[in-house]
């Protein structure tokens, strides 16, 4: 035993352990951090979401004032080329 404290010197043995704890507590916290960046993303998603949504209704909107018009358009060129024919 004397020949194992002599080769490895007590400050050596201390430096170990400090650079195992330091690193599970390096992980640990990176852990920590990814989870509240988790629930962070969570909590974008479902706003983005909401924005998504909208835009959508309003693009459906659009879309159905856009054939309002043609149909319109359609109508009064209809009108118009029946009443030169008559």
């Amino acid at each position: 035993m004397d020949i194992a404290y002599a080769l490895v010197p007590p400050w050596m043995s201390e430096m170990l352990w400090f650079g195992f704890w330091s690193g599970a507590a390096y992980l640990s916290l990176r852990m920590v951090r990814a989870y509240e960046r988790r629930s962070m993303e969570q909590e974008q998603l479902g706003a983005l979401r909401e924005r998504i949504r909208s835009v959508e209704d309003a693009v459906e909107k659009v879309e159905r004032t856009t054939t309002e018009l043609v149909e319109a358009q359609r109508f009064t060129t209809r009108l118009l080329t029946e009443r030169r024919v008559s």
